[in-house]
């Protein structure tokens, strides 16, 4: 779970740790905090023939000293390995919810936007405001913070916002590869949602990505989200059964 960081880049934080058998390392646990309180664990690796769990109880036990150190109050793992999860729940971690995935393979996308809104390309100067949404429209496990969505944007393959009164209250961040596109991030202010903006910014990057060439889309969220399910389904999207758990360690 890199999110928007390298490998490196997590290496430089708190906590991240690395295990050591005869001077030479054989594990390693990453998961800083971004934003300030909440930690994911970005990577947990073990090098072949070594034993997974006293590796991981040995960083897992670094971890817990240095972890309040850093203001965290919760670490959350989103698990790919279905072997990572008795490990987790036997070290006091508790499924929290899952996150699925849905795909889009093309279909009718008009661009409805109401009235009053304006939609264009995300700049740099707009991601302080961006942030800003993020902050308000998600609950403290699934926001971003500037850092992140800096990188985000800067990964970007279309980055766009709304505006209304020349405020932007609305956002979305999505990638491009050989696979399709990637629809990474949206986000609506609360006060402005339920007027069509969200769909307006989907419809608007599935037809950026079309006329590159590609009908499909990806994208992921929460299974207990209802409202996101309803956008996705709306606009032609479907489950591809590919479920991840999410756990949640709390301090």
């Amino acid at each position: 779970h890199l999110d928007w960081f390298t490998a490196q880049d997590l290496l430089e934080e708190r906590p991240s740790l690395l295990a050591f058998e005869d001077e030479q390392p054989v594990g390693i646990l990453a998961c800083p905090p971004d934003p300030i309180g909440i930690g994911w664990i970005r990577y947990f690796a073990v090098s072949p023939g070594t034993p997974t769990v006293p590796v991981w109880e040995s960083l897992w036990e670094q971890t817990l000293t240095l972890a309040p150190m850093e203001q965290i109050v919760s670490i959350s793992a989103l698990v790919s390995q279905a072997w990572f999860i008795p490990i987790l729940l036997g070290s006091g971690f508790i499924e929290q919810t899952e996150v699925i995935f849905l795909e889009w393979r093309g279909g009718q996308t008009m661009v409805n936007l109401p009235l009053h809104a304006s939609l264009r390309t995300m700049s740099p100067a707009d991601l302080e405001a961006v942030s800003a949404v993020d902050r308000i429209a998600f609950q403290p496990l699934w926001q971003h913070s500037l850092r992140a969505l800096t990188s985000a944007y800067e990964l970007s393959s279309l980055a766009t916002v709304i505006e209304v009164d020349q405020r932007v209250v609305a956002y979305q961040i999505s990638t491009f590869s050989a696979l399709g596109a990637h629809l990474a991030r949206l986000a609506v202010e609360p006060s402005m949602q339920g007027q069509g903006l969200a769909k307006a910014l989907v419809t608007h990057a599935l037809r950026h990505f079309e006329r590159r060439g590609t009908d499909r889309m990806s994208v992921n969220t929460q299974a207990d989200n209802p409202r996101s399910h309803v956008l996705y389904e709306k606009l032609g999207f479907t489950p591809t059964g590919k479920r991840f758990p999410v756990l949640l360690y709390e301090f």
